[in-house]
């Protein structure tokens, strides 16, 4: 079923017998000479596209930010932050200009099939003591596959954390990305031009579809450059090499220090949007933008808790006290910060009976692929933080099924090409209207519960804007004396 797919390949069958040294029956070195060989597969291009089409409708806004234009034809390492299982890989693959292979955990390629489709896109299995055998013997093959890319003046990318977190902090790295980079530049006498490019990603919900998320590919760090530090003393610039990219990496995400008050600091990012932007005197920031007012508040807000832990103490109850009545009335910031208008919710209503029609369309062609992920990903994993992978995969899977299947129904029953093609461009539009329309129906309807709660409870909505505001004018007594 592969032949054709991968050039150099011809068939799988005869070639699966010669490629079970290495993975216990899911490929090895034969396999991984051939992808090193190949830059840009059929079947790697096709899912890429696939892809980069499933981020721009699963994700509200994907904005990415190069911090300056790295060569597309020498050997890079991409080292990045790790928060949201393989959405994070995806994203590098579809957001750069190049096609890079990837390391990632030993534990997808268990299955033998899943393994040839991850060999295909171009993964490699990194292997930890719980996979079994010799994984330091297996990893040094690998290690050597990942060393022939670069030499090939290809790509490859690599989460040195090691494991997915749900918290906005970089944790510290393992050093494999820093001996891969040395190993190849001392097969070649230093003469190999390795490039390490840290790569932030910065998600504003990781479990939930239609949130914004930004990636910075920040600037190139030239491993020659250690290159003389490494032939004095290897180790102690493995160590130099990791702090450098690790700091430079921690300037291109949302890193909260902080433990006592992550929470405090994590709700604070979303009680003082966007009132912090017109602090700073933003106007139409982007989403890079918002992330280094972000970014600025945070070292404020590390400041203040280092000089006044006390006081930061206080202000830490004082955002845990609003979230807490915030969720007790099931309210979110904005409602409070903005309260909505009862003519502009009229007008909304009308326009949503208007484009009801559409919305049962999309909730008719759409609901089970859309429906079915969630539920799976509830079923198979314990672990919060794969939901919107997840979502993100079983939704891109289980809508082209859908979107086929409904369109060849439709062929069978009218018998009309132009009908057929007409709900084959409809159903995708129907189906991603019908989402944002859910959503905004959700807001609309919480904007009612809170006009509502305002007049039938008007001492607790006047506790609850007084709380806003004193945060607000904390924050920025804050940042006036502490940066900003």
């Amino acid at each position: 079923m592969w032949s054709g797919l991968i050039p150099g390949i011809t068939i799988f069958a005869p070639f699966e017998a010669r490629i079970r040294n290495l993975t216990g029956g899911s490929g090895g070195n034969l396999y991984f000479q051939l992808m090193i060989k190949t830059k840009k597969t059929i079947l790697y291009l096709l899912l890429r596209e696939w892809c980069f089409i499933g981020t721009r409708l699963y994700f509200k806004k994907v904005e990415t930010k190069y911090l300056e234009d790295f060569p597309r034809d020498k050997p890079v390492i991409f080292v990045g932050n790790h928060c949201n299982t393989f959405i994070d890989p995806i994203l590098m693959a579809v957001n750069t200009h190049s096609y890079p292979a990837y390391l990632a955990t030993a534990a997808a390629f268990r299955n033998p099939t899943l393994a040839k489709f991850l060999y295909a896109i171009r993964m490699l299995p990194v292997y930890r003591q719980r996979d079994g055998g010799d994984p330091i013997k297996k990893n040094e093959e690998i290690f050597n596959i990942s060393i022939q890319q670069l030499e090939a003046n290809m790509q490859f990318v690599i989460f040195p954390e090691g494991s997915h977190t749900p918290f906005r902090r970089l944790r510290d790295f393992k050093k494999g990305f820093a001996r891969i980079g040395f190993e190849a530049l001392n097969r070649n006498n230093g003469a190999l031009d390795v490039l390490i490019v840290p790569v932030g990603v910065e998600y504003r919900q990781y479990r939930k579809m239609h949130q914004e998320v930004l990636q910075t590919f920040g600037k190139a760090i030239p491993l020659k450059n250690y290159w003389e530090s490494y032939q004095k003393d290897n180790a102690l610039t493995l160590v130099q090499l990791k702090n450098d990219v690790y700091k430079e990496l921690k300037e291109l995400m949302i890193h909260i220090p902080t433990e006592e008050h992550y929470e405090a600091v994590e709700s604070l990012r979303n009680f003082t949007r966007p009132w912090l932007y017109d602090f700073l005197g933003l106007k139409n920031p982007d989403l890079y933008d918002k992330f280094l007012a972000e970014k600025k508040m945070i070292a404020s807000q590390t400041a203040f808790e280092t000089e006044k832990p006390e006081e930061m103490e206080s202000f830490a109850r004082k955002i845990t006290d609003y979230q807490k009545a915030l969720d007790k009335q099931n309210f979110r910031n904005h409602l409070v910060q903005n309260p909505p208008d009862i003519l502009k919710m009229a007008f909304q209503f009308l326009l949503m009976i208007l484009f009801l029609p559409i919305y049962l369309l999309g909730v008719i062609t759409s609901y089970i692929p859309y429906k079915l992920p969630v539920v799976i990903s509830k079923k198979l994993f314990k672990d919060t933080m794969y939901y919107g992978a997840a979502n993100y995969a079983g939704g891109l899977l289980f809508f082209t099924i859908s979107w086929i299947v409904e369109t060849l129904l439709v062929q069978m029953i009218f018998h009309n090409g132009w009908i057929t093609l007409a709900f084959a461009l409809l159903m995708p539009v129907a189906s991603f209207f019908s989402f944002r329309y859910w959503i905004a129906l959700k807001k609309l309807w919480h904007g009612w519960r809170y006009i509502i709660f305002s007049k039938t409870k008007p001492e607790q909505a006047k506790n609850l804007r007084e709380q806003h505001e004193s945060i607000i004018k904390e924050t920025a007594q804050m940042m006036k004396a502490f940066g900003a």
